[in-house]
């Protein structure tokens, strides 16, 4: 499977839905990851997860995220799920949360290279999709397995390896970590493995930083998670910078609280709650967008009380009433001004991801 691009959406809970999916992609992602889905309750039905398995047409290439511990319910998993036609189904051997690795699922797997091989191979004959992992070095660093777990994944069948350079131990993300990525497990896994695309996750924030992993590891594209939130455009930044060597410029506030609005409004369109249900669920993310603006603390933390989109349309535009030396945009004007302005940033390389 080659793609355009090196750059990845990487799986994560609450927040790859279908619409940043998709903003994603518009902003240049070669591939984007689902929320991660429960082997178990896709099979028996117990855990509310219809929101999270629509796609949409411009999303693809798109990939579903499988998580669980039992064996047997891989299989009808993987086929429920390929009846939604995704490019790909992902395995989840990385998640550290405590409610995951507490049923033996995410991370966990990685305590048990038996039964690692044994779900990837019974996904793998399930359906006929290219099926990846996604997994972290091992449970601590007392107990590095990835070299192992990727021998034991590519012999059933896996067709690329997603590392995660961190342990379980090393926390679940952001300001938790408990130390930076090291991206030298990359680098061995790589060396390692020249079977199938080997693609590298963990602090990559800028596109100074994907570059960096990509000269230091020589990984075959790179996966970004957190960096993403509240700036889906850094797919851009990163595509345009890996061809050109230099910098876009940062969008101005008016660009970013188009994208923004977009962004909420989309959701609050799919999405079946009532608007206000969906606004409070998506508080975190609209703060996300103007995270490190001077002047900001006064709107992030009215936006962490709003109940609406017309409170959030209001507190737009009197932020930018307040701030006149921002650019202005109509609406969502920017999402189509910024990426015909940028065409010379679509990528031109191609990456082999499965």
């Amino acid at each position: 499977m080659t793609v355009d691009g090196r750059v990845l959406l990487a799986p994560m809970a609450g927040i790859t839905d279908v619409v940043f999916r998709r903003l994603c992609r518009r902003f240049g992602a070669a591939v984007v990851y689902s929320e991660f889905l429960s082997s178990d309750g896709l099979l028996f039905n117990t855990m509310s997860q219809e929101h999270k398995l629509g796609l949409a047409e411009d999303e693809h290439p798109v990939a579903y995220q499988l998580f669980g511990a039992r064996v047997q319910t891989f299989r009808a998993a993987a086929r429920m799920l390929a009846a939604y036609k995704p490019d790909l189904i992902d395995l989840n051997f990385g998640c550290p949360v405590r409610k995951v690795v507490g049923k033996n699922g995410g991370a966990s797997v990685l305590r048990d290279l038996d039964l690692l091989g044994d779900i990837v191979r019974e996904t793998v004959e399930a359906v006929p999709l290219p099926v990846t992992i996604k997994m972290r070095a091992g449970w601590d660093a007392q107990a590095l397995v990835y070299l192992e777990a990727a021998d034991r994944s590519i012999e059933a069948g896996a067709a690329a390896i997603t590392l995660h350079a961190r342990t379980r131990q090393d926390g679940a993300w952001g300001p938790k970590y408990a130390g930076p990525a090291k991206w030298e497990y990359i680098r061995d896994l790589k060396q390692h493995e020249s079977r199938v695309p080997i693609i590298g996750n963990g602090d990559v924030v800028s596109p100074e930083s994907a570059r960096a992993m990509l000269d230091e590891t020589g990984c075959d594209a790179i996966m970004v998670g957190r960096a993403a939130v509240g700036r889906p455009w850094i797919f851009a930044e990163i595509n345009h910078y890996l061809e050109t060597g230099k910098l876009l410029p940062e969008p101005p506030p008016a660009d970013v609280l188009a994208v923004a609005w977009h962004h909420i409004g989309e959701k609050i369109r799919v999405t079946p709650e009532p608007a206000p249900v969906v606004v409070r669920s998506m508080r975190k993310v609209m703060a996300a967008y103007i995270k490190g603006w001077p002047g900001s603390h006064e709107l992030r933390n009215r936006l962490m009380q709003i109940e609406g989109p017309d409170e959030i349309r209001t507190l737009f535009a009197k932020f930018l009433a307040t701030h006149p030396e921002s650019t202005r945009c109509d609406g969502d004007g920017w999402l189509d001004r910024y990426l015909p302005l940028d065409r010379d940033w679509l990528p031109k390389t191609q990456a082999l991801v499965a």
